[in-house]
């Protein structure tokens, strides 16, 4: 995954294209290795309650 100016944002990435997918988001983990994300699509907006771990956000 890269962004717009081709820098790579994760080699290994899950979707979250669906509504449960995306209410559950990284929940579930414990942490993200290096490489990995999440893109999430559709968004409107990323609440980080009850993580686990630091997150960042881009759009």
């Amino acid at each position: 995954m890269t962004n717009s100016r081709g820098a790579v944002l994760a080699d290994r990435a899950d979707i979250a294209d669906t509504s449960a997918k995306r209410r559950t988001g990284l929940l579930k983990r414990a942490r993200l290795e290096a490489g990995e994300g999440l893109w999430i699509s559709p968004c409107e907006g990323v609440h980080t309650f009850f993580m686990k771990f630091p997150s960042t956000s881009c759009s």
